[in-house]
C-alpha cells in the first residue's frame, strides 16, 4: 500500500469513528482485509489500532488487547509514525483504566500527552488533556479536572486558528463539543447549574448536525438534570421524553445505562413518577440483554427505590431477593477482580518493558502493586528496582549513598507477649516513623519480616548517624511497652549501616551484606544502638558504633 492510500484511508477511518458508527465498523474490516493482502507492516498497524476501537467499543478488553497495542507502539517507533504513537498511548491509558484502575490510565495519557506536545499535535493534546481531566473528575478532583478541560478546549480552538482560510472543521467542532460537555459536567457536580447550561448552550449555537449527535445523549440526559435542579419543568418534561425514545431505541444503550438510571432517580426524588416509570422500563430492556450482575444491582436499586415511593403497597420481595443475590455476586467477586487487577499490572507492565527497558524503573514502580501494604512503605521489589537505579546511578557518577538496615530488638519475644496483631501495629509505627524522619527524601523499604532500609542520597557519615539518632528518639517518644525485652521495657532498634562512594568492583548486594554485616555486629555486641561502616579509603572501611540512651 503506497503512503497517499494509507493517508487517504487514515483520514477516512477517523472521520468515520466519530459520525457514522455502522460505517466505521465496515471500513475497518475492509481496510483489516486489505491490508492482510498486501503483507504491509505500517498498515497492519493502523489497522490493529482500529481493531482495537472496536473491541473497546464493545467493552472486549483483555491482555490480548495489551500485546496489540504493544505491537503497535513498537511499529510506530520503527518508522518514526507518531501521530500512531500518540494514538497507542491513548489506547493504552484506556484499556490500563479497564484492567488496571484510574491511576495507571492517567499515567499512560500523561506520557502519550508528552508525545503530542513534542510533535506539535494539538488534537492530540487536546484529546490527552481531555482524557486527564475525565481521570481526576471520576476521582471527584473537580477544580483540577476543569483545569485540563479548559486547556483541551484552548489546543482545538489554537488548531483550528491555524487554518483561519476555511471554516472549522467537523473534528474541531466534535472536539469542541466533547470539552464544552466535560466542562458542564464539572460545573453541575460542583452545583454551577447556571454556568453548566451556558455550556451546554454553546453546544446548542453549533450549526453541524454530525457533530450534535456526537455524546448528544449525556447532553441531554445532563440538561434534564440541570432542569430538575432548577425546578424547570417544561423544558424538563419534553427533553425527557426524547432521553426515554432514545434509551428504547438506541444500540448502545449500556453506554449510557448508568446516565439513564442517575436520571432516573433524579425524577424520581423530585416525584415525576410517570416519567421514572418509564424510564426503568427501558433500562430494565438492557439490563436484561447484558445480564451483568453489576448493572442488575444499579437498576433493581432505583427500581426498589420507586416502588417505595410510587408503589408502596406492591410486593418488593423479588426486587430485594433478586437484588442481594446480585450485591452478593459483586461482593464476592471483588477480592477476584483485585487479584486479577494485579496480576494484569504485571502482565501489562511485562508487554510495555519488552518495548522500552530504558523505562522499566519507573514504569514498574507505578504501575505494579509497589508499597508494602501493612506499613505502606515500599516493598522489596521497589528494593531491586529503586535501589538498583540509585545504585547505578551513585556509581556512575562516583556521588555519595548510604544503605541502613532497621532491626526491631528482640520482636519474636514481642509478638510472642503482645501476638501478631501487636506486631503488625508496632510494624506499622515504625514505617510512619522512618517515613516522617526522612522527610520522603529517601527510599524507606521493608525488606521482610520486621527489617526495613532506608537508602539515601549525598549522606555524610554525620548526617547518616543523625538519621539514626532521630529515628531512635521519636521511637523512644513512642513508648512501645515491651515486658518481654532483656534490655529496655519499651520496644527498641538496632541499626546497621554503611556510608560512602560505590567501589569499582561493588554491586548492589555487597552493599546490603555490608549493612547487614553492621547490624550483626550491633545484634552481638550491644543492641539500642548503630554500626556505621565509614569509608576511610578508596577501599577500606571503618567500623563505628554509636549506642544509643
Amino acid at each position: 500500500m503506497t503512503k497517499k492510500e494509507l493517508n487517504k484511508w487514515k483520514k477516512e477511518l477517523r472521520m468515520q469513528r466519530h459520525f457514522d458508527r455502522e460505517l466505521y465498523v465496515k471500513k475497518v474490516h475492509e481496510f483489516a482485509n486489505l491490508v492482510k493482502k498486501d503483507d504491509d507492516e505500517l498498515a497492519s498497524a493502523y489497522a490493529t489500532i482500529n481493531l482495537v476501537t472496536l473491541e473497546l467499543r464493545n467493552n472486549i478488553v483483555s491482555q490480548k488487547t495489551v500485546k496489540k497495542l504493544v505491537s503497535v507502539l513498537q511499529v510506530s517507533e520503527k518508522y518514526r509514525e507518531y501521530d500512531l504513537e500518540a494514538e497507542c498511548h491513548n489506547m493504552l491509558g484506556i484499556v490500563a483504566s479497564h484492567l488496571i484502575d484510574k491511576v495507571a490510565g492517567l499515567d499512560h495519557f500523561e506520557k502519550g500527552y508528552a508525545v503530542a506536545k513534542k510533535h506539535r499535535f494539538l488534537l492530540y493534546q487536546s484529546v490527552f488533556t481531555n482524557n486527564i481531566g475525565d481521570a481526576y473528575m471520576s476521582m471527584g478532583e473537580y477544580d483540577e479536572a476543569l483545569d485540563y478541560f479548559r486547556e483541551s478546549y484552548r489546543l482545538i480552538i489554537e488548531m483550528e486558528k491555524k487554518d483561519r482560510g476555511r471554516s472549522t472543521s467537523t473534528v474541531g467542532l466534535t472536539r469542541i463539543n466533547i470539552c464544552l460537555m466535560n466542562m458542564a459536567d464539572v460545573h453541575y457536580r460542583k452545583g454551577n447549574y447556571e454556568e453548566a447550561f451556558r455550556m451546554l448552550g454553546c453546544i446548542d449555537g453549533i450549526d453541524d448536525e454530525r457533530t450534535k449527535a456526537y455524546y448528544y445523549t449525556r447532553v441531554i440526559i445532563l440538561k434534564c438534570l440541570i432542569f430538575i435542579k432548577m425546578g424547570v419543568t417544561d423544558e424538563m418534561t419534553s427533553y425527557v421524553d426524547m432521553v426515554i425514545r432514545n434509551a428504547e431505541g438506541y444500540k448502545e444503550g449500556l453506554t449510557y445505562l448508568e446516565d439513564y438510571l442517575s436520571l432516573a432517580g433524579a425524577l424520581l426524588d423530585a416525584g415525576y413518577f410517570d416519567k421514572t416509570k418509564k424510564l426503568l422500563k427501558a433500562c430494565e430492556r438492557i439490563v436484561k440483554k447484558v445480564d451483568l450482575d453489576d448493572k442488575w444491582c444499579l437498576y433493581l436499586k432505583t427500581r426498589i427505590d420507586y416502588m417505595k415511593k410510587a408503589e408502596p403497597d406492591q410486593d418488593r420481595t423479588p426486587l430485594y431477593e433478586k437484588y442481594f443475590e446480585c450485591r452478593d455476586k459483586v461482593d464476592r467477586g471483588i477480592t477476584e477482580q483485585q487479584l486479577n487487577s494485579l496480576k494484569n499490572k504485571r502482565r501489562l507492565e511485562e508487554e510495555i518493558k519488552k518495548r522500552n527497558k530504558a523505562e522499566q524503573n519507573n514504569r514498574k514502580l507505578k504501575a505494579l502493586s509497589e508499597h508494602d501494604q501493612l506499613t505502606g512503605v515500599f516493598n522489596r521489589y521497589a528494593m531491586n528496582e529503586l535501589g538498583q537505579a540509585w545504585f547505578d546511578e551513585a556509581k556512575e557518577k562516583g556521588s555519595r549513598l548510604s544503605f541502613m538496615i532497621i532491626d526491631i530488638d528482640y520482636f519474636k519475644e514481642y509478638n510472642d507477649t503482645y501476638g501478631h496483631l501487636g506486631g503488625d501495629e508496632v510494624l506499622r509505627t515504625i514505617g510512619k516513623v522512618l517515613i516522617d524522619s526522612t522527610l520522603g527524601t529517601d527510599l524507606v523499604i521493608r525488606y521482610g519480616g520486621d527489617e526495613f532500609f532506608i537508602i539515601s542520597k549525598g549522606r555524610s557519615d554525620k548526617e547518616v548517624i543523625t538519621l539514626g539518632s532521630v529515628i531512635n528518639r521519636e521511637i523512644n517518644e513512642k513508648k512501645i511497652v515491651h515486658a518481654a525485652s532483656p534490655i529496655s521495657g519499651y520496644v527498641t532498634l538496632s541499626f546497621g549501616a554503611v556510608s560512602g562512594k560505590i567501589m569499582e568492583d561493588q554491586n548492589l548486594i555487597d552493599a546490603i551484606h555490608f549493612a547487614d554485616n553492621a547490624l550483626y555486629r550491633i545484634k552481638n555486641e550491644t543492641r539500642n544502638a548503630l554500626g556505621l561502616y565509614k569509608q576511610v579509603g578508596d577501599d577500606e572501611l571503618e567500623f563505628e558504633i554509636v549506642k544509643f540512651e
